[in-house]
């Protein structure tokens, strides 16, 4: 459920405004990323949808593996 994702990233987006008080960006920013972040694991369902035709479960495809989202968290952060 698509819609599922987006307030656990608006939640955690706004959980770090308010630890963060003097951030380069906006607020408007932060929020924006946290809810598309909290969303871009399951752009797969694109692929799910019109190319895999539902073959396979889409939490086995790569985009949901946490191993590759801590390597982009960890990356990102250096």
């Amino acid at each position: 459920m698509i819609i599922a994702h987006a307030p656990s990233g608006y939640i955690l987006a706004t959980s770090i405004m308010r630890r963060i008080a003097s951030a380069p960006v906006t607020a408007k920013t932060v929020v924006v990323a946290g809810i598309v972040g909290a969303l871009a694991p399951d752009f797969d369902m694109v692929y799910f949808h019109l190319i895999d035709n539902r073959q396979t479960h889409h939490h086995k495809y790569i985009s949901h593996w946490p191993i590759v989202w801590l390597t982009l968290a960890a990356a990102s952060a250096l």
